[in-house]
């Protein structure tokens, strides 16, 4: 009886005994879990050391010290060289050209390996812009901007210029790929006519597809895809004009691969009657005809212009005043009597900013030796400008424009300024014509860069040849 009374009085000693088992392993597992967990931290932990330390990070503070002290280093040595050059009231640019040409190239220098070293962009970049401003005035560039003076854009179809000359009447003519098709543009009225165009008939033939254009005294020459030489002469200032035919003796033979024509007037001023100037590969040569005296053609067997044969099937362009200019895969020379002389358009002096240039067309307004040469640099789309007697380099010309305006330049020609005034270019890109007045008058040459000597030549420049013949 008593002990029953006793289990009455207790009756869960025995359940409560089993609870507190369980709550203690609980625990006991709480406690477990977070001892693996801290070792798995330390594990990994141990491991990301390890690789850390085995990638060198960890052995090499002195040299990350010395990086960033190279890097500091740089940069307050360029800040001191821009200062110099531009301090308050100072401009070197100006004031000493020369002393600020080697300050600037070793503040851009220093600027590379501030850079280069771990001097975040939005310092370095603001100092870079100072200095290449600066660089930029040292070798004479000019930002112009352009006006488009015509458009073809509306013409259904569209149209795909490919070659622009300034006329024997003053206005620009342009190769229209699509009509197959030589338009005399109107700036004045705003109004393009067409001169000559494939399928034309004249002298008993029609005219093939036109490939190039030249200008001789009052006339325009075309040569087609058939070797057919016309010659266009105005009869008003309204786009009205006359076609021939002008025979030329073996043209058929000439193939299909001519680089390039030009004229050269041989009874100045009238100039009606030219030479004419046919580069072709098949034979190497540049072909001379002499024009018949009644201007009716080129009866006569040519003659190779050149002294040596050549390959010139990278000819992209000739310029007669006098000289023969060739452009010749990107690089000019010139010509004297048939020989390559010792003038080439002098470096600009500015590879530190602009990759060396590859010019893809050039013109010149001025006469034999005189004036100016015009070359367009399709690697960094910007004009240059050399004198003729010397190939000095002069000035360059970029757009103001931006976004590569002149990236899809197809022709051009420069139009001289009226006695002191500006020079214009004329130029065309596949649907338009544009204008740009080239700002600034000539001024003096810069200083010259480390390299003034014709391409794949370790050797200074010469000096110009003297003049020879006036006739090429």
């Amino acid at each position: 009886r008593v002990i029953r009374r006793a289990q009455d009085l207790f009756p869960r000693r025995e359940p409560a005994y089993r609870k507190v088992t369980p709550y203690v392993t609980k625990r006991e597992t709480q406690r477990r879990a977070a001892v693996a967990v801290l070792a798995f931290i330390l594990v990994i932990g141990g491991l990301g050391l390890g690789v850390w330390w085995a990638g060198g990070a960890g052995t090499k503070p002195k040299e990350q010290l010395a990086s960033l002290s190279v890097a500091q280093r740089a940069l307050e040595a360029a800040r001191a060289d821009i200062g110099e050059v531009f301090g308050p009231g100072v401009d070197l640019v100006d004031g000493d050209p020369e002393r600020a040409l080697e300050l600037l190239r070793d503040a851009y220098g220093q600027l590379d390996t501030a850079a280069s070293a771990g001097i975040p962009a939005s310092v370095v970049d603001p100092l870079r812009e100072q200095t290449v401003d600066g660089l930029d005035r040292l070798f004479k560039v000019i930002e112009v901007r352009s006006s488009a003076a015509f458009s073809f854009e509306s013409a259904d179809p569209p149209v795909d210029l490919v070659a622009l000359i300034r006329g024997p009447d003053g206005v620009p003519y342009v190769i229209d790929r699509t009509a197959n098709a030589v338009y005399r543009i109107d700036l004045a009225a705003k109004k393009a006519t067409v001169a000559v165009k494939a399928g034309q008939a004249a002298a008993g033939t029609k005219v093939a597809e036109p490939r190039f254009v030249a200008v001789g005294g009052p006339d325009l020459y075309v040569l087609d895809a058939k070797n057919v030489l016309w010659r266009w002469r105005p009869s008003d200032t309204k786009g009205k004009g006359t076609l021939i035919r002008l025979k030329v003796k073996d043209a058929a033979s000439w193939g299909d691969d001519v680089r390039a024509i030009g004229t050269y007037c041989r009874n100045a001023p009238d100039c009606d009657l030219n030479n004419l100037y046919v580069v072709d590969p098949s034979e190497e040569q540049i072909r001379a005809y002499a024009p018949a005296a009644d201007g009716s053609g080129y009866p006569g067997s040519p003659t190779a212009w050149l002294a040596t044969t050549r390959d010139v099937s990278g000819i992209g362009g000739i310029l007669i005043d006098g000289d023969i200019y060739l452009l010749d895969a990107g690089v000019i020379a010139r010509f004297t009597s048939g020989k390559e002389g010792d003038w080439w358009p002098l470096s600009p002096g500015d590879e530190l900013l602009r990759p060396a240039p590859r010019y893809a067309r050039f013109t010149s307004p001025g006469g034999r030796r005189e004036g100016l040469l015009y070359a367009f640099d399709d690697r960094s789309d910007r004009l240059l400008s050399f004198r003729k007697d010397s190939g000095d380099y002069v000035e360059q010309y970029r757009s103001a424009g931006g976004d590569r305006e002149w990236a899809d330049m197809r022709g051009m020609y420069v139009i001289p300024g009226v006695e002191e005034g500006p020079a214009t270019l004329v130029w065309i890109d596949g649907g338009r014509l544009w204008t740009t007045v080239l700002e600034q008058a000539l001024g003096e040459a810069p200083i010259e860069g480390p390299s003034q000597s014709p391409p794949g030549s370790g050797e200074p420049s010469p000096s110009a040849a003297p003049p020879a013949s006036p006739a090429p």
